[in-house]
């Protein structure tokens, strides 16, 4: 009798391993054919048990590997599956920064039409919004989308960095454009009391600089170093003729 047990308790360990490991195998296939954009094979393997809640090694649920790789149909079957649309990774981002990143205007439009965003200018974990990642990644359309959508265009960062300050770092003369227009403030400081101009003028970007004055910068703000912007073109000048 006691054989029999122990018998009968090896083969039903050994079917709950084996069980644990299909529903992982599924659970990794749904992530991989998410991100491949495949519907057809995510609502089999959705019909078959795979979890919406299953993560990879950035915490990513199916639902944010759809947002990452900009795929909207993908996020709409997901969402009509059950999947939760306000999950986050471990960086802190939500499906709106993930498209925002990608420059996917279809998926952050998709997202929006759909409800499945509820606050445009939700922080991830350095309190970036998806401005702040659509400016990074120098994506325009999706800079005039996220506009569109009512997204802050004067939102702060963890180190204080507005999206203009992130503009004129990267030198994307046509975002700096687009932000100053729909009414960014040109002289926002960041922790270190730095402005885009200041940001410009380290980088001996004279387009930048031109661009900023002509929108009212000011070039006598001291920085927390007690530096204006006007100083730091001067040393880079000077610099440059020696």
């Amino acid at each position: 009798m006691k054989r029999r047990a122990f018998v009968s308790l090896c083969l039903m360990t050994g079917w709950l391993h084996a069980s644990g490991e299909r529903e992982r195998q599924l659970e990794r296939d749904l992530i991989t054919v998410v991100e491949a954009g495949d519907c057809k094979r995510a609502r089999k393997l959705l019909s078959r048990g795979a979890l919406l809640e299953a993560t990879n090694w950035q915490r990513r649920t199916p639902f944010l590997a759809a947002a990452a790789s900009g795929n909207p149909r993908m996020l709409t079957l997901l969402r009509d599956a059950g999947a939760d649309t306000q999950e986050v990774d471990h960086l802190g981002r939500a499906a709106v920064h993930l498209a925002a990143r990608a420059g996917s205007t279809a998926t952050i439009r998709e997202l929006f039409r759909c409800d499945m965003v509820r606050d445009v200018d939700v922080c991830d974990l350095c309190a970036w919004t998806a401005l702040h990642h659509a400016v990074e990644c120098a994506h325009e359309d999706t800079v005039r989308e996220l506009i569109a959508c009512h997204a802050t265009i004067d939102a702060s960062s963890a180190v204080g960095r507005n999206p203009l300050h992130l503009a004129v770092r990267a030198g994307r003369y046509m975002i700096m454009g687009q932000l100053l227009c729909r009414g960014a403030t040109v002289d926002c400081i960041d922790t270190d009391l730095q402005t885009p101009l200041h940001y410009a003028a380290e980088r001996g970007d004279f387009a930048a600089i031109r661009l900023l004055l002509a929108y009212g910068a000011r070039s006598d703000l001291p920085d927390k170093f007690s530096r204006t912007a006007r100083d730091i073109w001067s040393c880079k000048m000077a610099d440059a003729r020696a």
